[in-house]
């Protein structure tokens, strides 16, 4: 057996249709368009927060790329210094090098010229010396040997 079921609206849908009507006018008022009002407010604050939040990092980005290149901007001068500094320390380590080698060098000239007149002076003095020094063993030999009368002849 198969039980229909029929529905026939009588005039108390009117009243329904009403009653839903006024509630949900109600209701929109009182609730839906504060909800939907908090709702878009909560929805802008956060799209601003996310927004601002981005365009912090953006500039927190150029700053680091900034204060990067600051730091190698500096370590590049700062190397460039140190090298100046090093190369005029060894330009004026070498000139001072230079200057004792020279001032080495007269001093060494001069005592090769000193020496060299000491060397002459002691030559001329040996010679002397030596020409005393050989008379006098001429003399002292002469006295000792005995006298040859041959050689005294010959002498005379």
């Amino acid at each position: 057996m198969v039980l229909a079921v029929t529905i026939f609206p009588d005039k108390s849908i009117f009243s329904v249709v009403v009653i839903f009507a006024i509630l949900f006018m109600a209701l929109n008022r009182v609730l839906f368009q504060p909800l939907f009002r908090v709702m878009d407010e909560r929805s802008k604050r956060t799209d601003g927060v996310v927004t601002e939040s981005k365009k912090t990092m953006e500039r927190y980005s150029a700053l680091l790329g900034q204060y990067e290149s600051s730091i190698r901007t500096g370590r590049t001068e700062c190397y460039k210094q140190q090298e100046q500094v090093r190369t005029a320390a060894v330009k004026s380590a070498s000139e001072q090098i230079q200057q004792a080698r020279r001032e080495a060098e007269m001093l060494i000239d001069r005592a090769k010229q000193e020496l060299l007149a000491q060397v002459e002076q002691a030559k001329g003095s040996l010679a002397a010396d030596a020409s005393a020094t050989a008379d006098m063993i001429s003399q002292l030999i002469l006295r000792r040997l005995p006298v040859n009368p041959e050689r005294k002849e010959r002498q005379s």
